[in-house]
């Protein structure tokens, strides 16, 4: 008897017990290849529970790597994302993943997959991450893991909570993405947790996204995502406007980075190479804004620094 299930299977099935606890259990009978073991018990939990889409979604994924049932499978991961987002979401892609050219069903994989996740996902991740206390977290990248250590994650959680209730009430008020990040939100609770700011400025805008994107849909009621123009259209717009001459993008591009509006100022002189390909003046604007660019977030946003090194092709020297 594999102790560690029969220990989570006692826990998982108490009144108010943790998600985390199920999602390991799930972990542990698919690591095992006990599938129909699987099945059998988040099928017992889901019939108790019949509101929780994460349970639904459990069966519906140790259904799937059962022989027959694949339809009746399906139903039930399609029925658990119906009831929340997030974990359902990725049980179901990976479970039709698995199955023979994904069920007919590749577009819903590839949703399913390729999205960042719920908010609330990632605060149980988080929550997670800490119950474990480990001693140190190491990720991907060297400027993350010195920025995301696990003495900044009680203060991040505490401090991503707090922009999640003001996204939605942004969202509530009717704002735009574009409105909420300009408001340059900066919650309270950083004040009691400083390791926490830096990890929080470097999440900040893209966690906003993230529940905006979900919670809002494709367009805004204010026409923002109605139309959609080609950068070409833009450029050829802005030109109108500059009188057909590469050297009003110059100066509007300069007169943006004066006011610190470097990306601003990028993406402006970008749309000028568009229609005024080559152009000696904007080509030496456009390395210097990216220069600049590369130096204000070396040390604040390394997502920023890499999209920016990538644009200027910088190359790091191999070590030693």
């Amino acid at each position: 008897m594999n102790l560690e299930i029969a220990a989570l299977s006692q826990v998982a099935t108490w009144p108010g017990a943790d998600r985390r606890t199920r999602i390991v259990l799930a972990n542990q009978f698919m690591s095992a290849g006990l599938d129909r073991e699987g099945f059998e018990f988040f099928s017992a939990l889901s019939a108790r529970t019949p509101g929780d889409g994460l349970l639904l979604a459990l069966t519906g994924a140790f259904q799937s790597r059962l022989e027959g049932g694949t339809e009746e499978a399906i139903a039930r991961l399609d029925a658990g994302t119906s009831l929340d987002l997030g974990l359902p979401h990725y049980f179901r892609g990976t479970s039709l993943a698995g199955l023979p050219e994904c069920a007919g069903r590749a577009e819903t994989v590839v949703a399913d997959l390729e999205a960042e996740g719920s908010a609330e996902g990632l605060f149980e991740a988080m929550q997670t991450v800490m119950d474990l206390r480990p001693r140190q977290l190491v990720h991907g990248h060297t400027a993350l893991t010195e920025n995301y250590t696990i003495e900044a994650f009680p203060g991040l959680l505490a401090a991503l909570r707090d922009l999640e209730r003001f996204v939605a009430a942004g969202i509530a008020d009717g704002l735009t993405l574009v409105e909420i990040l300009q408001l340059n939100h900066l919650p309270d609770v950083l004040r009691e947790h400083p390791a926490a700011v830096m990890p929080y400025l470097v999440t900040r805008d893209n966690f906003i996204q993230r529940p905006h994107r979900q919670r809002t849909g494709y367009w805004h009621r204010r026409g923002e995502g109605i139309e959609h123009f080609a950068p070409a259209e833009l450029a050829a717009a802005l030109d109108l406007l500059g009188g057909g001459n590469a050297a009003a993008f110059s100066t509007a591009g300069l007169e943006l980075a004066r006011r610190g509006e470097q990306a601003l100022a990028l993406h402006l002189v970008d749309l000028g190479l568009l229609s005024h390909a080559g152009a000696p003046g904007l080509v030496s604007l456009r390395r210097r804004l990216l220069d600049s660019l590369v130096a204000q977030n070396q040390t604040l946003n390394p997502f920023k620094f890499m999209h920016y090194a990538a644009l200027a092709d910088l190359e790091l020297a191999p070590a030693g």
